[in-house]
């Protein structure tokens, strides 16, 4: 979704500027006369009210001064993403330019269609951002204990589902 005549976009086979894989999303360099005010939102997924999942990015940034939102909603629509999941105000490019690496746990707070959308909002003319890998994981259940455990006792831990949903990875 584009306000400042420039926007997100899904660059292919270019491994040499992806964090993993060979492609990755890129806002392209800011318009030299508007701020960018621009969303990119994922497809829809369906995850489960009360249960924590992590989400994680990568993101590399071009010259300026960077604003970046990861938010959620239930639809796929700027309006809606209003379940703030990270946010990186004033953010500039370290030296040596490199990818950074975010996450953050939360809780869906219902069950239903979910929607994943990065903005970018930053002052005219700044550089490219590239975004990489992003990855919604669901927490596992895990197995209650039937008895209390020893001290220096083995336990071994069986997850009963774990879900990884991956945007734009390969």
């Amino acid at each position: 979704l584009n306000e400042d005549n420039r926007y997100w976009g899904l660059r292919q086979n270019d491994a040499s500027n992806a964090f993993r894989g060979r492609n990755y999303l890129i806002y392209f360099m800011g318009s030299s006369g508007l701020p960018a005010n621009d969303w990119v939102i994922s497809g829809c997924y369906g995850l489960d009210g009360g249960r924590k999942y992590k989400i994680a990015m990568h993101y590399k940034l071009g010259s300026g001064e960077h604003n970046l939102l990861l938010a959620a909603g239930n639809q796929p629509l700027p309006e809606a993403m209003n379940l703030s999941l990270w946010e990186g105000n004033g953010l500039r490019a370290p030296e040596p330019n490199a990818f950074t690496r975010i996450e953050h746990v939360f809780e869906a707070p219902s069950s239903g269609e979910f929607y994943f959308g990065i903005k970018q909002q930053s002052i005219p003319a700044q550089g490219s951002s590239i975004i990489d890998y992003l990855v919604v994981i669901a927490k596992p259940d895990i197995i209650p204990l039937g008895s209390p455990v020893g001290f220096g006792q083995t336990v071994t831990l069986q997850a009963l589902a774990s879900d990884s949903l991956v945007w734009f990875s390969d």
